[in-house]
């Protein structure tokens, strides 16, 4: 039992070396360690109302730090900028298709974690805030280093980490979160992948060239181009007609395959995927309770709805070697691209609009930032079910939440092959990694095999 301390103004609980003080009016909570001042909640501006679609906002102070950490995903240096004082825009979560994104900037980009730490040289302790909905963050470091949260919609499910060493922090917070499995061997080695493989010779000619010229190679990847007119879960017939034979090819000198899998649905009858989705009613709704339909990849496409348990249990069902023509162990892994989710025809921000609907009534404002890291939950559990629990399965994903180690890799998403976009990277990476997502990596200039938003000299190229 806990030893509640009442008095006119506030409340004290003790939790074995901690103490936690509740002021009444105005709302605040301060959290000592050891007697020590480490995180201070100011709820001033919270309101005490059971409305999920109402905005809140919060202060967190930090009195031991000098410097601030987190909220990832941003293109910006690892320790966070202050904001306020210098009127640039707030830190931003909220998953978005972006490309050639800003540099040094706050601007939201395709995964959100929100996560924040403030660290100094006697003490580290930080915030983990459970909410999905769009953040933004204002971030002070001067002698009182603090944020201010805004938050779109749903409720204030927020945990303390008091530390109070940057190794505590990250513990108690994978503690919540989750950790990455252990990678397979071969997910280590190097990995080959552009966009322009468009048939299986191309795959073939592309291994035999590697072991001719003796450069070392793991994995080959192959994007959309594999599939029947965009349907995931198929092949093209004419370009990859024999997917069996391409893959005994690749097992033949000790390679594997990945292959992409988006979570758009092509809207076409006769499409099995999204037959079985329309007769199970398993697609996000509009406000009208009409299935969404938007353009991405295929052209017209439905959004699985992967809140839904049996829609998560659907689609996972289709990564079985049954479900799957023509796959076998040789592709090891799956690539879950443009799943923020990305919608071309929206003009808000290329994304499914914040009133529709999800299982249960959600709206998608509410969840938005978890789509992509529901949709790898469910290639996790189609692969694991796929080789009956025996192989720990490889997937990556561009969209992520907070959890996303537990099941996927991530990459930066689609940068520009210059100076800029290399140097950020680090940031990048080592950013994912005090959250916890250790499998992670830069792409390494996308944009420069497509031929545009990329000028630098070969140098780079070859480096």
């Amino acid at each position: 039992m806990y030893g509640f301390v009442f008095e006119d103004e506030r409340m004290s609980i003790p939790v074995g070396d901690n103490i936690i003080t509740i002021y009444y009016s105005p709302f605040k909570m301060e959290f000592y360690a050891t007697d020590v001042l480490q995180l201070v909640l100011d709820g001033t501006y919270l309101t005490f109302e059971d409305s999920l679609d109402q905005a809140f906002a919060f202060g967190v102070s930090f009195p031991q730090a000098l410097q601030l950490y987190g909220i990832h995903e941003h293109a910006d240096s690892l320790a966070l900028q202050t904001t306020q004082v210098s009127g640039t825009d707030p830190y931003r979560l909220r998953n978005l298709d972006v490309s050639g994104y800003e540099l040094n900037s706050p601007m939201a980009l395709y995964g959100a974690v929100p996560v924040l730490y403030g660290h100094g040289p006697n003490a580290t302790s930080g915030v983990f805030l459970h909410n999905a909905a769009e953040q933004w963050i204002e971030i002070t470091n001067d002698e009182d280093t603090q944020a201010y949260l805004m938050v779109e919609s749903g409720i204030l499910d927020l945990f303390i980490l008091l530390g109070p060493t940057p190794t505590e922090v990250v513990r108690q917070y994978v503690a919540l979160t989750g950790t990455a499995h252990l990678p397979q061997l071969w997910t280590l080695g190097y990995h080959q992948s552009r966009w322009n493989y468009e048939s299986q010779d191309d795959v073939k000619d592309v291994v035999a060239n590697f072991t001719t010229y003796n450069f070392p190679l793991d994995v080959i990847w192959l994007d959309i181009e594999y599939t029947d007119a965009k349907k995931y879960f198929t092949w093209d017939s004419n370009m990859f007609s024999d997917p069996v034979e391409m893959q005994q090819n690749i097992s033949a000198t000790n390679k594997r395959l990945v292959t992409i899998i988006d979570p758009h649905i092509k809207a076409e009858t006769g499409y099995s995927v999204y037959d079985g989705a329309l007769e199970k009613d398993l697609f996000v709704k509009n406000a009208d309770g009409s299935n969404f339909e938007g353009d991405c990849w295929p052209g017209l496409s439905s959004y699985i709805d992967f809140l839904n348990p049996e829609a998560r249990n659907y689609y996972s069902s289709f990564y079985s070697y049954d479900n799957f023509p023509s796959t076998t162990p040789v592709l090891a892994g799956i690539w879950n691209d443009m799943n923020e989710p990305s919608v071309f025809d929206n003009s808000i921000e290329k994304t499914l609009p914040g009133d529709t609907l999800h299982y249960g009534g959600v709206v998608h404002r509410d969840i938005h930032n978890i789509y992509g890291l529901l949709h790898t939950m469910s290639t996790h559990q189609g692969l694991m079910a796929r080789d009956n629990g025996t192989t720990r399965p490889f997937v990556l994903t561009r969209s992520h939440f907070a959890g996303t180690q537990r099941y996927s890799a991530i990459w930066t998403g689609d940068n520009t092959a210059d100076w800029g976009y290399l140097s950020v990277s680090y940031s990048q990476c080592l950013d994912a990694n005090l959250l916890g997502i250790m499998w992670n990596c830069c792409k390494g200039g996308t944009k420069l095999e497509l031929g545009y938003l990329s000028t630098e000299p070969t140098p780079l190229r070859g480096r």
